[in-house]
């Protein structure tokens, strides 16, 4: 049996940043099919194979991907038996991924189709009501599917395949037992050959390096009230060894020429032995990758020794995750975070040269108006970079969301709610004031140290890049350049005698081949071009830096 997965487009309110990488989850779905010798996959990846990740624009939604009549006309040249569709989605994406089954149905009456994924794992109760779905894949997909594609092909019985939903005679959902966590070292790594793997390396978005993601380890031990993380994964952490990880690593590098890694795990850091022999290796085998860890370090989890080899194994962006500055509200999400080791290990990092952010989760049930500025003012006294001022989100089933449903203040039913979502003491407008007024007094209170620098470059320490680019080294700029988590971050201003140069934030290729005064403040580095074009090494001028 020949399955086709499908990867849908989406549409947007969010920036798109280098979280677009390619789809992991359905990449590991086709690679195990391909492991059990039995049945044919393939995918159709309806992102990356659009010439551009974002095409059209529709108010504040960005349609991302193929149309859905381009999908249909893809698999109108395909051969298969069965077809299965990936399915994520928030109050901020949204696949139109309904709309795309009903028209896969009516062009494909007879096919088998599937689902799984987040969203389906979330909420399969509203989906096994699509009577366009013939079975839904929860949980871990990867043993699941392979035991449906044997029973479609008559190997096995229905009623043999753990981890499905489907509907009996009458129209009943069938819930079968749920399949067993999986030892991640017997899964095999994804299918990467499906995918438009140039796509996502040329053209993802925000970083001037060739980046891949990885996943190093399942699920995580903690129970955050606004985690949804276990109706995917579970709560029993399993990681993969790091030799395999390291080889996974270095294939990526000698496959595709990768210089960044990032790393996609819940929780990274739970067993700290294993990420110091991930370091180690990458070490020994001289793999010279710029490493980056997007769900963050916990940081009880953290300590000098952790952060030192995490630094040496390349890590220089680090999200070290606080979600709250007030005591009462790190008690309901179930965390014990103790600031003054926050404070050391912030510290620490900085010592190292490594950029730090966090995020701040605001608008849980119970919280004040009061508990959300002790929140925020408490984030802002530490020395943290970076910090995201995120309104919560509460994902179906959640322990945030059981509690939004039994207080009244969120229906059972609803769901895609507004977000914010009103707490008990405060409207949604309030919460959503809180967050603006939280990102002004952010913004205040690192204005002195983002703007209190001057430097004149001298002619010797500039060096030409490539075309119109020339470079200065800042590394005393380091902690407000613009990083791949936040492309426009820098305040830096750049003066040709008394001109400025306006183009800031500009993309290096723009700048290599346009030139005249565009330039950008990326890491320890300044890329810029004269406004003129000229060499700026020796037309005359003076280049003064305001940082």
């Amino acid at each position: 049996m020949r399955i086709l997965l499908i990867y849908p487009p989406f549409a947007t309110t969010w920036p798109l940043g280098l979280g677009l990488g390619e789809p992991l989850g359905i990449a590991y779905i086709a690679a195990a099919i391909e492991q059990s010798g039995r049945h044919g996959v393939d995918i159709l990846d309806a992102v990356g194979s659009a010439s551009e990740f974002q095409k059209t624009e529709d108010g504040e939604w960005h349609w991302v991907g193929l149309s859905h009549e381009q999908v249909l006309a893809d698999m109108g040249t395909r051969t298969f038996d069965a077809i299965g569709i990936s399915v994520s989605r928030t109050s901020s994406v949204d696949t139109g991924v309904e709309a795309l089954i009903r028209a896969i149905r009516q062009a494909f009456p007879t096919t088998p189709l599937i689902v799984g994924g987040p969203e389906v794992s979330h909420c399969w109760d509203r989906y096994i009501a699509n009577l366009d779905i013939d079975y839904i894949v929860i949980g871990e997909g990867e043993k699941t599917i392979v035991e449906l594609l044997d029973a479609l092909d008559g190997v096995i019985t229905l009623d043999q395949v753990r981890g499905i939903i489907r509907r009996s005679e009458n129209g009943e959902p069938i819930k079968a037992p749920d399949q067993p966590a999986q030892d991640v070292d017997t899964i095999p790594w994804p299918a990467r050959h499906l995918l438009p793997m140039d796509t996502y390396i040329e053209k993802r978005p925000t970083t001037e390096l060739r980046a891949a993601t990885i996943l190093t380890s399942r699920a995580c031990p903690f129970r955050c009230a606004f985690c949804s993380t276990i109706h995917i994964w579970g709560n029993r952490w399993r990681g993969r060894s790091a030799a395999d990880v390291v080889d996974e690593i270095a294939f990526l590098k000698a496959r595709y020429g990768i210089e960044e890694i990032r790393i996609q795990d819940d929780n990274f850091c739970v067993k700290k032995r294993r990420v110091h022999e991930i370091c180690d290796l990458m070490k020994q085998r001289a793999l010279n990758v710029r490493l980056h860890v997007d769900p963050g370090v916990m940081a009880a989890l953290a300590d000098r020794e952790l952060l030192s080899a995490l630094y040496d194994a390349g890590l220089r962006n680090l999200n070290m995750q606080l979600e709250s500055g007030s005591p009462k509200t790190q008690s309901y999400i179930d965390k014990k975070i103790d600031l003054d080791h926050v404070r050391e290990m912030l510290d620490w990092s900085h010592h190292l040269g490594m950029f730090v952010r966090t995020n701040i989760i605001l608008g849980f049930p119970h919280e004040t108006l009061d508990d959300m500025r002790e929140s925020v003012r408490t984030a802002i006294e530490l020395p943290y970079d970076m910090i995201d001022f995120n309104l919560l989100e509460p994902k179906r089933y959640t322990r945030a969301w059981r509690d939004f449903v039994s207080l009244g203040l969120l229906s059972e039913d609803d769901i895609d709610p507004t977000i914010p979502v009103g707490t008990v003491h405060c409207s949604a407008q309030e919460v959503l004031n809180i967050q603006q007024w939280a990102v002004g007094e952010f913004r205040r209170s690192r204005q002195t140290l983002s703007l209190g620098r001057e430097r004149v470059a001298v002619p010797g320490e500039i060096r030409i890049e490539q075309g119109h680019c020339f470079i200065i080294r800042l590394p005393e700029g380091r902690d407000i350049a613009d990083h791949a988590d936040n492309p426009m971050q820098s305040p830096l201003r750049i003066f040709e005698d008394d001109a400025p140069l306006t183009k800031a934030h500009s993309q290096h290729d723009i700048i290599r081949t346009l030139g005249n005064g565009s330039y950008s403040h990326w890491g320890d580095y300044v890329y810029f071009s004269s406004l003129d074009n000229s060499d700026p090494r020796v037309n005359g001028r003076t280049y003064r830096l305001f940082y």
